[in-house]
């Protein structure tokens, strides 16, 4: 299981452009420091579950432990400090793969290979499992293309590179001049887009199958990763955008608003 939270420093403390590790902590585990679109995201891994949990959360606890580890690094701020500006947090669980694995044995998480594998069952599920983040659209590619080859015509030619080279809205010019660091000004497209105009919202409602407000502002523009409360501020605006836009009557746009503002206090500290 892996928890995270994401820091806005107003004294500046942190190193700009870089991303730190923390090899030794209290309890053994790993802590990581990485910059996010002008915010610091601290988080730790290879805790264990017994079984899944639906809705994981962090606890305070978990938040202590971090700030406690972060200040003893940086010494010119408070385990207090930290957790006072700390502006979100999430957890998610790592899905790992276990092959060969004898029945009652036990096995460290950390040993286990971060691969990937697609399966398709007998009734045509398509099921994408294990993988890691820095390998998302290798990942994402070979399942295309997997679906590709089963619905295929018979005398069909089969394009392997069909998506590897799709870009995305708002992605920037990947010429060399555009490389990290210059292209901080990039990272917020979404969030430019938005404040301009309503019509990014508009447009993942009706090409990018999101089916709720917390679509956009979660797994489209991640705002609700790094800053809770501007996600809570916008919440009247964004369900309007979408009871318009996707024929909602009142009923639905009540509800839908109720599960936006749940999904908020998943994320607020």
């Amino acid at each position: 299981m892996c928890r995270w939270f994401t820091y806005n420093s107003p004294e500046q403390i942190w190193i700009q452009n870089r991303a730190l590790l923390i090899p030794q902590t209290e309890d053994g585990r790993v802590l990581f420091v990485a910059p996010w679109q002008k915010y610091q995201v601290i988080g730790t891994t290879e805790q264990s579950l017994d079984e899944p949990i639906i809705d994981p959360k962090v606890q305070e606890k978990e938040i202590s432990f971090m700030a406690k580890e972060l200040s003893q690094i940086y010494t010119g701020i408070s385990q207090e400090q930290i957790q006072k500006d700390i502006s979100s947090k999430w957890a998610g669980i790592r899905p790992l793969i276990l092959e060969n694995k004898t029945p009652g044995q036990h096995q460290d998480t950390k040993e286990i290979v971060r691969k990937h594998v697609i399966e398709v069952s007998d009734n045509g599920l398509i099921s994408l499992m294990g993988g890691k983040w820095t390998i998302y659209r290798k990942m994402g590619e070979e399942t295309v293309n997997k679906i590709e080859e089963i619905i295929k015509k018979p005398d069909q030619k089969i394009n392997n590179k069909s998506t590897c080279n799709l870009r995305l809205l708002g992605e920037a010019n990947k010429d060399q001049k555009y490389k990290f660091p210059n292209r901080q000004e990039y990272i917020n497209t979404y969030a430019e887009l938005l404040a301009k105009k309503h019509d990014i919202q508009i447009n993942v409602a009706k090409y990018e199958m999101a089916q709720y407000p917390s679509d956009i502002l979660l797994r489209r523009m991640r705002l609700g990763f790094i800053d809770s409360k501007a996600m809570e501020k916008s919440i009247e605006t964004v369900c309007e955008i979408f009871a318009s836009e996707l024929k909602w009557d009142k009923d639905k746009l009540e509800k839908s608003k109720k599960q936006y503002k749940q999904d908020i206090q998943m994320l607020e500290f």
